[in-house]
């Protein structure tokens, strides 16, 4: 029993730092989006401006990317 009693320790410790992990990797995914969405907006912003001579707000220019990685 206590063989036993082990194990099922063992397994609630696991899972426990399982679910720590899973949770951290989700938040790095998370600001590495978040990050990207970050860069392309700026990209987007500065193309506007030299390819079209367009003045685009960065609001705006973050606006365009969420809506273009939205739709994958």
């Amino acid at each position: 029993m206590a063989f036993e009693q082990q194990v099922h320790a063992a397994d609630a410790e696991i899972a426990e730092r399982l679910g720590h992990h899973d949770l951290a990797v989700a938040n790095a995914k998370a600001q590495a989006l978040a990050n990207l969405q970050n860069v392309a907006a700026e990209a987007a912003q500065q193309l506007a401006d030299k390819v079209a001579g367009l003045q685009v707000s960065l609001d705006s220019a973050s606006d365009a990317v969420r809506r273009t990685m939205a739709r994958g």
